[in-house]
């Protein structure tokens, strides 16, 4: 079984990467234009959080989410416990998935739904759009996900992750007098394009000598 979970921002391009041979899995109803229509199909959808806490942070998501899943009830919903207006949903095995490895080293929907693609049975793994560093997300978000590819490849699973996904690069502080408001810098400065790796300042010293 191979399977496709796509996040918030996922580019169309991504789309030609999966045929029907692949689960397609979205998640809270985000993603582009493409990944909602009838042809290309989604076929689970999960929401990982307790609906009582949506009613009361987000309520405007829940009535999107919960008419969105009665539109469209060929899609299998896999949520954290039981929905009244989803009765036929699938509860997610969290109890199931927390007797692996550090099991309960979760930090987002993306490395549970991971963990459960390997419950599954999955032997291939593609991850599009995740990009929780700009999203907002908890900053153990990135390096679980990490983790669980990581620990998917120990199993021989194959995991990709497409271009524009924010995963498996090298972050690191920078320090500057720049004033918020008034001086003009990038957020992201993206140095993955450089032609030759730069060597440390410490390796050419002892090279020296």
């Amino acid at each position: 079984m191979k399977v496709a979970i796509f996040g918030g921002e996922s580019k169309e391009a991504s789309a030609a990467l999966v045929d029907r041979s692949w689960q397609i899995w979205g998640l809270n109803l985000v993603g582009p234009g493409w990944l909602f229509k009838s042809y290309v199909g989604i076929d689970k959808m999960f929401h990982l959080h307790k609906r009582d806490d949506l009613q009361k942070d987000i309520p405007l998501h829940l009535d999107a989410f919960e008419k969105w899943a009665l539109e469209h009830p060929e899609v299998e919903y896999v949520l954290l416990e039981p929905w009244e207006k989803l009765p036929k949903a699938t509860i997610f095995p969290h109890w199931i998935l927390r007797e692996l490895p550090r099991g309960a080293y979760h930090c987002s929907s993306f490395d549970w739904m991971i963990s459960y693609a390997l419950h599954l049975g999955a032997t291939e793994i593609l991850l599009s759009g995740i990009k929780m560093r700009s999203d907002g997300e908890p900053i153990s978000a990135t390096p679980c996900i990490e983790y669980w590819c990581g620990y998917a490849e120990g199993r021989g699973v194959k995991v990709t992750a497409a271009p524009d996904c924010d995963l498996f690069y090298n972050y690191h502080l920078v320090r500057s007098r720049y004033v918020y408001g008034y001086d003009s810098w990038d957020l992201i400065e993206d140095r993955t394009v450089l032609p030759e790796p730069q060597q440390h300042s410490w390796v050419a010293v002892q090279l020296e000598q």
